[in-house]
């Protein structure tokens, strides 16, 4: 039995993105599912899993190709999840349709959706998951923004085909993989992940000289305090526009978690992973690997900023003890099972 081909189409533009969806099902031949726009970034995360649900049932009983419309408010990690679980279909791509001119209001967006999850968060881990990256309305940027636009998106995504083009795109796909076959390494796509990893494909294909990333690591944890002021005042501290940073960090007050750095815009959240009692071969993090991406970034001054924030020698000698009386601003974070049972 052959297995069917699926085709995610994701984006924050409703019009932009459901265009783009029909002219890839059209050329392609495959099965539209379309979303109630109704419901759009309504939805409960209770709801978000059963429309999941819904989609993978959906995706079974088509029996041949699907290009499927992903809402803003389904986080498309979870939608690559869905696909990846059915024998039946393969994720023969995950495009992500970006409106040029909405691009910077989308990143920097900093309302919050049902469930406690920030748009600016769903938007960027679009563009971070896709294997294809779409550009419309490119025509409304000058040369100079247009370059830094496809230079941003190229370092948050460095190994995604980025396109100004549907219908170019679609006779490239055409002539690659067979109907765009099964992509692997979605995980791994984020250019922050690849960074981090020293993945050889890193380098982004598209460079500006106002756009940059920067890798900062230290054995030794942040103040919590010093960091909340940090993270209070980097968008006047004249270091640049910084549009996206993720990575692993630890907390003094919280030695023995590493949590996932995740910020975009105005949203910055601190997420624990692991403790190093916990069962695993080696140790997440040390102590701080973070990348940050921007626009006219000033690297001395983001990295002073920083290390400004980490222990000084004489507060890092003191210890855990000492530590632990550190003014901590951050939420109290709450044991998964804790969690679970709310």
């Amino acid at each position: 039995m052959n297995q069917a081909n699926v085709t995610l189409v994701c984006g924050t533009c409703v019009p932009e993105r459901r265009e783009h969806l029909r002219v890839i099902a059209e050329a392609t031949g495959a099965v539209e599912i379309r979303t109630d726009p109704a419901r759009s970034l309504g939805r409960s995360a209770a709801e978000r899993a059963d429309f999941l649900d819904d989609m993978a049932v959906t995706i079974q009983s088509v029996g041949q190709d699907v290009v499927a419309d992903i809402p803003l408010d389904v986080p498309v990690t979870d939608a690559v999840g869905l696909v990846g679980s059915e024998q039946a279909a393969v994720l023969a791509d995950v495009v992500c349709i970006v409106d040029a001119t909405h691009l910077g209001k989308d990143l920097a967006d900093g309302d919050y959706l049902p469930g406690f999850v920030a748009r600016a968060t769903l938007a960027v881990h679009q563009i971070e998951h896709a294997s294809v990256v779409l550009v419309t309305n490119w025509s409304a940027l000058d040369a100079p923004q247009l370059s830094s636009t496809l230079s941003l998106l190229s370092h948050l995504n460095p190994t995604a085909h980025l396109d100004l083009d549907v219908g170019r795109w679609l006779e490239d796909r055409g002539t690659g993989r067979a109907a765009g076959g099964p992509i692997a390494g979605v995980g791994q796509r984020p250019g922050w992940v690849q960074r981090l990893n020293d993945h050889p494909s890193w380098q982004p294909r598209m460079l500006d000289p106002r756009v940059s990333s920067v890798r900062f690591s230290s054995v030794r944890p942040f103040h919590p305090g010093r960091l909340r002021d940090v993270l209070e005042n980097v968008g006047s501290a004249r270091a640049g526009q910084l549009v996206r940073s993720a990575g692993f960090a630890r907390l003094a007050t919280r030695p023995q978690v590493t949590a996932l750095w995740e910020h975009v815009g105005q949203m910055f959240d601190l997420v624990p992973l692991t403790r190093d009692d916990a069962d695993q071969e080696e140790l997440l993090c040390l102590g701080q690997d973070i990348v940050l991406t921007g626009i006219d970034l000033d690297e001395a001054r983001l990295r002073g900023l920083l290390e400004s924030a980490l222990l000084t020698d004489e507060e890092f000698c003191a210890g855990f003890e000492t530590w632990a009386n550190f003014p901590d601003p951050f939420p109290v974070w709450v044991p998964a099972h804790d969690a679970a049972e709310d």
